[in-house]
């Protein structure tokens, strides 16, 4: 996001600035043979306060400098539309959780939801299933854990918000909760690394691939949060 702000702001101050440094009214012939901008550099006033002068500007430069303010404008516009659109979309980005077994029986799943809502984030899915995953034993998901998975039922969520997915996983903690620190989910809940209670996707691609396997289209929520305007700028 913020490789792509920058790249709309340069260019639309490349713009501003090009819309207010040439007209071609400047480049004529004066009744001495200089054209404006040699006077002005000659004499060391600026044109544009030349322009103001009588009998210095016609009506054509004025029409001529309607017209490019109206495209100035134009383009600021539309720049800012695109600016808008890219915070838009960087709000957006969501990523899959779910608490896992030990987590449910251990009564965190509210917990958990308040950290989530206490920062900001927004719930868009959420379900409560008990699943056995023998049709997932040979997939990369959860490895070595579908007995465990299959154990009680689990939490899947997805949630949503600017960075959720490197902030989510911040939230959570290291896998092992020996190395995860206090404020932590993991560093205040846990203390066995196969007893973590919660997964999070670990990038947005991941985020998009499991929240695929667990909810359909329709079965994540776009919503407006009532407070969105005070938690983004």
């Amino acid at each position: 996001m913020g490789r792509n702000l920058n790249v709309v702001l340069i260019f639309a101050r490349t713009t501003l600035t090009a819309s207010t440094s040439w007209d071609p009214a400047d480049c004529r012939r004066t009744s001495t043979g200089t054209t404006r901008r040699h006077d002005a550099a000659r004499h060391g006033t600026p044109l544009f306060r030349q322009e103001t002068c009588r009998g210095f500007a016609s009506p054509r430069s004025h029409s001529f400098a309607a017209r490019r303010h109206r495209m100035v404008l134009c383009s600021v516009s539309a720049l800012l539309q695109i600016i808008c659109k890219l915070i838009m979309a960087e709000n957006k980005e969501r990523t899959f959780l779910m608490v896992k077994p030990d987590g449910v029986q251990r009564g965190l799943v509210g917990k958990i939801i308040q950290r989530f809502e206490e920062k900001g984030f927004k719930l868009v899915a959420m379900r409560m299933v008990w699943k056995h995953y023998a049709d997932l034993a040979s997939r990369p998901f959860f490895p070595g854990l579908v007995k465990y998975m299959s154990s009680g039922p689990v939490v899947p969520m997805v949630w949503e918000g600017l960075n959720v997915v490197k902030t989510g996983r911040v939230m959570l903690g290291e896998t092992n909760p020996k190395d995860s620190a206090p404020g932590t989910i993991r560093g205040d809940f846990c203390i066995q690394v196969g007893r973590n209670i919660i997964h999070g996707s670990d990038s947005v691609e991941s985020a998009k691939k499991e929240i695929s396997l667990w909810f359909g289209e329709k079965e994540v929520i776009d919503w407006t949060h009532a407070s969105e305007n005070w938690i983004y700028e």
